[in-house]
């Protein structure tokens, strides 16, 4: 994964290059961020319900549950997916983990959507992630892997593979991953 690093001040850990107009949301300016990272062939392995993606060493959950959570939510959703796809410590990713899925050498959705990878990522809403926006902790950052935001996230003005925050109380998809064993 490539990233740049933005000459201005970004309440984020290590700036990220800027894409795109500030939006203001929840009261607090928030930042668009666009990040790239191509899938080569191979990067991905389907273990039945679970994707290893060779180049993090994360383990993802392949598909995702129908519907939408808040973010706290999401969290708790995430911490008892053993039950259902064994091994521990599953949890809403980070930012940047999430981040690495980005597949921008594709179009709506913005992820590798091959039988080893994402098929059928919801393209309706972002996803999740657990990081929690520095300047308003009411939010959370967000991935949109799909085309036009339907409005909910910032008025259908955020495209496919754009980054930005949330309130915690909207309800937005979740992908949840753990550190491979």
């Amino acid at each position: 994964m490539k990233l740049r690093r933005h000459r201005g001040a970004i309440p984020f850990s290590a700036a990220w290059r800027v894409a795109g107009a500030c939006s203001l949301l929840a009261g607090a300016l928030l930042f668009p961020l666009r990040v790239q990272a191509n899938a080569p062939a191979g990067r991905y392995v389907a273990t039945g319900a679970t994707v290893l993606d060779k180049k993090t060493g994360l383990t993802w959950q392949q598909s995702v549950p129908a519907g939408a959570f808040t973010w706290s939510d999401a969290m708790s959703y995430c911490s008892t997916l053993g039950t259902t796809l064994g091994g521990s410590g599953w949890r809403l990713p980070a930012i940047k983990e999430l981040q690495s899925l980005l597949d921008v050498s594709a179009t709506a959705p913005a992820i590798d959507t091959s039988a080893n990878g994402f098929s059928g990522t919801p393209t309706d809403q972002p996803f999740w992630s657990a990081t929690v926006v520095a300047s308003s902790p009411d939010s959370a950052w967000w991935v949109l892997f799909g085309g036009v935001d339907s409005g909910g996230a910032a008025g259908g003005a955020i495209r496919a593979g754009m980054v930005n925050g949330g309130a915690k109380t909207t309800q937005y998809h979740v992908r949840c991953v753990r550190s491979s064993m």
